[in-house]
């Protein structure tokens, strides 16, 4: 988070699981914060349930991939969010 101060990413790749603070609360901090709330989010996890993707959506995500997920999957969903086209 203190990176994002900084630096503003085109799109931000997050785990649900992470040391110290899960990705939906990373993600309601970017989403509260005007200067970050524009940044496309993606979540990955190996979290299947609906109560997870549903804070998730809930939080500001942009899309959910199920881990373990392959590299087309994630090119793709990156793709989406970004409205681009990846070589």
């Amino acid at each position: 988070l203190n990176h994002l101060q900084h630096h503003k990413p085109d799109i931000i790749l997050l785990d649900y699981m992470m040391p110290g603070m899960d990705g939906i609360s990373v993600l309601k901090q970017i989403k509260a914060n005007p200067a970050l709330r524009h940044i496309p989010a993606i979540m990955l996890t190996g979290e299947k349930s609906r109560e997870i993707i549903g804070k998730s959506v809930s939080a500001g995500v942009s899309k959910f991939i199920i881990k373990p997920s392959n590299q087309a999957t994630i090119i793709s969903k990156i793709e989406e969010v970004l409205k681009i086209k990846l070589d």
